[in-house]
Protein backbone atom coordinates (compact mmCIF):
# COMPACT_ATOMS: atom_id res chain seq x y z
CA UNK A 1 0.00 0.00 0.00
CA UNK A 2 3.21 2.68 1.05
CA UNK A 3 4.08 1.72 -2.64
CA UNK A 4 0.86 2.74 -4.69
CA UNK A 5 1.20 5.86 -2.53
CA UNK A 6 4.16 6.62 -3.46
CA UNK A 7 3.60 6.49 -6.60
CA UNK A 8 0.75 8.51 -6.63
CA UNK A 9 2.53 10.88 -5.02
CA UNK A 10 5.20 10.69 -8.02
CA UNK A 11 2.61 10.73 -10.58
CA UNK A 12 1.47 14.11 -8.50
CA UNK A 13 5.15 15.21 -8.67
CA UNK A 14 5.67 15.98 -4.70
CA UNK A 15 8.88 16.55 -3.56
CA UNK A 16 10.77 13.64 -2.35
CA UNK A 17 12.22 15.72 0.64
CA UNK A 18 9.00 16.73 1.77
CA UNK A 19 7.43 13.42 1.66
CA UNK A 20 10.89 12.43 3.34
CA UNK A 21 10.00 15.02 6.00
CA UNK A 22 6.52 13.92 6.59
CA UNK A 23 7.66 10.05 7.33
CA UNK A 24 10.39 10.86 9.23
CA UNK A 25 7.93 13.45 11.50
CA UNK A 26 5.84 10.72 11.91
CA UNK A 27 9.01 8.43 12.99
CA UNK A 28 9.85 11.16 16.00
CA UNK A 29 6.55 11.40 17.17
CA UNK A 30 6.30 8.19 17.84
CA UNK A 31 9.49 7.54 19.49
CA UNK A 32 8.17 10.47 21.77
CA UNK A 33 4.44 9.47 22.23
CA UNK A 34 6.53 5.94 23.33
CA UNK A 35 8.88 7.12 25.43
CA UNK A 36 6.32 9.55 27.05
CA UNK A 37 3.59 6.63 27.78
CA UNK A 38 6.44 4.48 29.28
CA UNK A 39 6.81 7.23 32.11
CA UNK A 40 3.21 7.25 32.80
CA UNK A 41 2.43 10.40 30.82
CA UNK A 42 -1.56 11.13 29.98
CA UNK A 43 -2.37 10.98 26.56
CA UNK A 44 -3.63 14.69 27.13
CA UNK A 45 -0.13 16.22 28.34
CA UNK A 46 1.61 14.44 25.72
CA UNK A 47 -0.57 15.72 23.12
CA UNK A 48 0.28 19.12 24.28
CA UNK A 49 4.01 18.56 24.38
CA UNK A 50 4.35 18.89 20.69
CA UNK A 51 4.56 22.00 18.86
CA UNK A 52 1.78 22.73 17.58
CA UNK A 53 -0.38 20.11 19.70
CA UNK A 54 -1.09 17.04 18.56
CA UNK A 55 -4.74 15.98 18.52
CA UNK A 56 -5.28 13.68 21.53
CA UNK A 57 -6.87 11.25 18.79
CA UNK A 58 -3.76 10.98 17.14
CA UNK A 59 -1.78 10.42 20.38
CA UNK A 60 -3.83 7.83 20.80
CA UNK A 61 -3.73 5.83 17.01
CA UNK A 62 0.13 6.05 17.90
CA UNK A 63 -0.48 4.59 21.11
CA UNK A 64 -2.19 1.69 19.66
CA UNK A 65 0.17 1.12 16.60
CA UNK A 66 3.04 1.37 19.28
CA UNK A 67 1.68 -1.85 21.39
CA UNK A 68 2.92 -4.31 18.61
CA UNK A 69 6.13 -1.90 17.77
CA UNK A 70 9.57 -2.68 19.45
CA UNK A 71 11.81 0.50 20.41
CA UNK A 72 14.26 -0.93 18.11
CA UNK A 73 11.95 -0.96 15.32
CA UNK A 74 11.53 2.69 16.11
CA UNK A 75 15.43 3.25 16.14
CA UNK A 76 15.65 1.30 13.12
CA UNK A 77 13.06 3.24 11.36
CA UNK A 78 14.44 6.34 12.43
CA UNK A 79 18.36 5.36 11.08
CA UNK A 80 16.45 3.97 7.51
CA UNK A 81 15.38 7.63 7.32
CA UNK A 82 18.26 9.74 7.98
CA UNK A 83 20.24 7.30 5.29
CA UNK A 84 17.44 8.31 2.98
CA UNK A 85 17.90 12.00 3.95
CA UNK A 86 21.37 11.73 3.06
CA UNK A 87 20.62 9.61 0.04
CA UNK A 88 18.46 12.63 -1.11
CA UNK A 89 20.89 15.28 -0.30
CA UNK A 90 24.07 13.98 -1.73
CA UNK A 91 22.74 12.16 -4.89
CA UNK A 92 20.33 12.42 -7.20
CA UNK A 93 18.32 9.53 -6.30
CA UNK A 94 14.84 10.98 -6.01
CA UNK A 95 12.02 8.38 -5.39
CA UNK A 96 14.70 5.64 -5.51
CA UNK A 97 15.45 6.25 -1.88
CA UNK A 98 12.13 6.29 -0.56
CA UNK A 99 11.21 2.98 -2.33
CA UNK A 100 14.52 1.46 -0.52
CA UNK A 101 12.81 3.37 2.69
CA UNK A 102 9.25 2.21 2.49
CA UNK A 103 10.67 -1.58 1.46
CA UNK A 104 13.05 -1.01 4.66
CA UNK A 105 10.36 0.22 7.12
Amino acid sequence: AALAILADYRFRRMDPIMILGDVTRVVCEMITVRAMTAEGTPTAEIASAFKPPLHEYKVGLYQKSLRNTSEKKLRRALEACIEADASLKLSPQGYTALEKLICTL
